[in-house]
């Protein structure tokens, strides 16, 4: 009887003492969403990042895979502030199926990234690049999203079905495309080519305010030297003038009397080699006017005319014209934003005329076939993270009812 007694008591203990370690030594669990981005920043960098659902509680083991032969570069918990207070976490890896496994406790957060170099996945030939990223699942996933971040106004060449432009920030733009319920060794593809695209739009604004404010201050520049000049200048025609007049009557005293019966020459001031002020000033005026109209147009992006927001970009020959439909990001007003969206064309081929009708939130380009698609249009658009573009549908023609 005593020894069944003792039986039971060390099994209720086993079981307690099972319990209270669980958390920690769970088994892996299937995050509630994996992202996956690539980036190219002289080299290939690959982030994979898992997020665990809410109701569980920490500390919990989980684990997160690269691809195998990977360079560990970190691996740490993601608290959502500076990046310098992310913790790095102590991990036990092995290598299975193609995978290297990293396997750790999180203690302060639910989010979870590794950083590793890859090789082998981006090319550049000296205009487009190309990107060759397929990522397959270790482990049965629910949502796993596979994105490459790109310059900020990068035209997609090559598309990857089903992949669409997200907002990123004032550089990059996120290409990706994400899946549901992902089984244990299914592959999701993101091959696609770009080319990078003109800077952003703040930078050549800021490139053109810069020329108008260079001709300006050397039109002030100029203005001051010549004024200066003119200045100094003058004093010196007044007295060779007043040094004329006085010396004319000694030269009439000492004139022979037979000299009298001549009319002795008026004397005349010597030449000045200065400028009137009034010609000075004249041409000074002349040159800050041609500066402030060169100024105006340097600095000139897209304007208003009859309520829509317009700018040429000048295609030699824009031989088609297409409408796109524009649905701004939460928290962005067409109106206001309108500029930024429509030089998004700034650098891209074969554009003429932009308008952006910022009431109805539709777009007209004027574009080459030979350089641009409509798929390609609707990307650039997007690419500034402001609006989701698409070809719009073209307007409908109501029914008519026929009376007998």
């Amino acid at each position: 009887m005593r020894r069944i007694v003792r039986l039971s008591v060390f099994a209720v203990l086993v079981l307690l003492i099972a319990s209270i370690a669980a958390p920690a030594f769970a088994a892996p669990s299937a995050w509630k969403f994996v992202d996956v981005t690539l980036q190219y920043d002289n080299r290939s960098l690959l982030l994979v990042g898992g997020e665990l659902p809410e109701e569980i509680l920490l500390p919990y083991e989980a684990e997160l895979a690269v691809p195998a032969g990977s360079m560990l570069l970190w691996i740490g918990e993601v608290l959502g502030g500076p990046l310098a207070d992310d913790p790095e976490l102590k991990y036990e890896k092995r290598t299975e199926g193609g995978f290297d496994i990293y396997r750790f406790t999180l203690t302060q957060s639910r989010v979870a990234q590794v950083e590793v170099a890859l090789s082998g996945v981006n090319s550049f030939d000296g205009v487009t690049y190309t990107s060759s990223l397929a990522w397959t699942a270790w482990q049965d996933l629910p949502e796993v999203r596979v994105a490459h971040r790109i310059p900020r106004g990068a035209q997609i060449t090559q598309t990857a079905e089903g992949a669409s432009m997200l907002a990123g920030d004032d550089q990059v733009s996120c290409y990706a495309k994400t899946a549901s319920n992902v089984k244990a060794g299914d592959a999701i593809d993101l091959s696609f080519a770009y080319q990078a695209g003109a800077p952003g739009v703040g930078s050549a604004t800021a490139n053109s305010n810069t020329i108008a404010y260079v001709i300006v201050a050397g039109a002030a520049v100029v203005l001051i030297g010549l004024l200066i000049f003119a200045l100094r200048r003058r004093p010196a025609f007044e007295d060779l003038t007043e040094d004329s007049e006085s010396e004319e009557p000694m030269a009439k005293q000492a004139a022979p009397v037979a000299a009298k019966k001549k009319s002795a020459p008026e004397p005349q001031p010597a030449p000045s080699t200065g400028l009137k002020p009034k010609t000075v000033l004249i041409g000074v005026g002349a040159l800050v006017a041609v500066a402030i109209v060169v100024a105006v147009s340097a600095g000139m992006g897209a304007k208003p005319s009859g309520g829509l927001l317009t700018k040429d970009f000048g295609a030699v020959s824009a031989c088609q014209t297409t409408e796109l439909a524009l649905t701004p990001v939460a928290g962005v007003d067409l109106e206001a934003e309108g500029a930024a969206i429509v030089d998004a064309f700034v650098g891209q081929r074969g554009i003429g005329i932009v308008s952006l009708d910022a009431a109805t939130g539709r777009m007209s380009v004027e574009f080459c076939t030979s350089d641009q698609t409509l798929e390609t249009l609707a990307q650039i658009v997007s690419s500034t993270g402001l609006v989701n573009a698409s070809p719009a549908a073209p307007p409908s023609v109501p029914a008519t009812t026929t009376v007998q």
